[in-house]
């Protein structure tokens, strides 16, 4: 009996000694091909996206610029144009976060339209889809997502600023109809 347990121990010793040899081994393959993997590029890496700059810059610094929820938002999509695609998750949900935090909130006079609300959707729409790509690790297709969401993004820049270019040309025109209504001798408007 006790020859029995002995040839016993000895057998459940001898198959753990040989199933950690054969672990190790299968690791350190794993390990090798893992670095393999590294030495090659995953994804390759775009360019730094330069994004319109509006024109009537003197409007948006009174109005829009001073709404906290957009500038979060700009800043958040205009910096994921300057990381690496691999890593982009975190930074995708922030921005994500702060899209959302932007459609809630009550933009300034004249940017409360529907036009700029479609647009914040549209670039909201693009980050879900370059999430979504991030997550699969389908880099070719983030690679092309981020390609749209930065469109997207610039569509919406340059909506803002018709939007703010009409708001200048407005406050010139009641400028001037509130000088000739002040002053009727010098715009030639004759009482009867």
């Amino acid at each position: 009996m006790n020859s029995m347990f002995l040839k016993l121990v000895g057998l459940v010793f001898f198959l753990s000694v040989t199933s950690c040899e054969m672990n190790t081994s299968k690791s350190k393959n794993d390990q090798s091909e893992a670095l393999d993997g590294i030495a090659e590029p995953i994804a390759t890496l775009p360019e730094v996206r330069t994004f319109f700059i509006p024109k009537n810059t003197k409007i948006l610094d009174s109005t829009l610029y001073l709404n906290k929820a957009f500038m979060v938002f700009k800043k958040n999509i205009e910096t994921l144009s300057k990381l690496d695609p691999t890593s982009l998750d975190l930074y995708i949900s922030a921005s994500l976060g702060s899209s959302n935090k932007l459609l809630n909130a009550t933009l300034p006079d004249g940017f409360e339209v529907p036009a700029i609300n479609s647009r914040i959707r549209v670039v909201k729409t693009q980050l879900l889809r370059c999430k979504y790509y991030s997550q699969e690790e389908d880099f070719e297709s983030l690679n092309l997502g981020l390609i749209d969401l930065f469109d997207s993004y610039d569509i919406l820049l340059k909506r803002i600023d018709d939007i703010a270019l009409s708001e200048e040309a407005l406050s010139v025109n009641e400028y001037n109809v509130k000088k000739e209504l002040e002053n009727p001798a010098m715009s030639g408007l004759r009482k009867n």
